[in-house]
């Protein structure tokens, strides 16, 4: 099993670019704009972003970016389901980890690796925004329930009375 540290491909040309930034698989394309896709995820309020190269071994010409992040308020609710998304599981090559002392997250990735950073990020980002969308219809369908028992209740009282 290959460590998200020491993956080293076989061939250099094989490493994906930028322009060619798109997964099949999952559907998604990196945004093409002039900033980069983390500071336009609605989900993450950035508090800085990071490269590093490896200064010993320029042959690699290997670049690893970390994202330093907070949930943004109208998400802090969600931080228990984004939390548990998390430990179900990353690609390799990203590392999403939660620094409980400080509440901050940190995405690392390598650069080569980016799009399969920019999809796990957007599931999890798509995740989150289904479990609104369901939290919200629940909340309409309990309030209906609610006001269709209060009419019932008032009904048989009329009748009965």
């Amino acid at each position: 099993m290959k460590s998200n540290f020491a993956y080293q491909p076989l061939y250099p040309d094989s490493e994906i670019t930028l322009k060619k930034f798109y997964d099949p698989i999952m559907g998604t394309s990196m945004p093409d704009t002039q900033y980069p896709w983390y500071e336009q995820v609605e989900l993450f309020d950035i508090i800085e972003v990071c490269s590093f190269d490896f200064p010993n071994f320029p042959e690699s010409e290997k670049i690893f970016k970390v994202v330093y992040f907070k949930l943004n308020h109208s998400e802090i609710r969600m931080k228990q389901l984004f939390n548990g998304l998390i430990r179900l599981g990353q690609p390799q090559g990203v590392i999403l980890e939660y620094h409980k002392e400080i509440d901050t997250y940190t995405l690392k990735f390598y650069v080569h690796e980016e799009l399969d950073a920019f999809s796990y990020v957007s599931g999890l980002q798509r995740e989150l925004e289904k479990d609104l969308r369901f939290r919200r219809v629940l909340a309409a369908v309990i309030s209906q329930e609610e006001l269709f028992e209060n009419s019932q209740r008032l009904l048989m009282k009329e009748l009965f009375n």
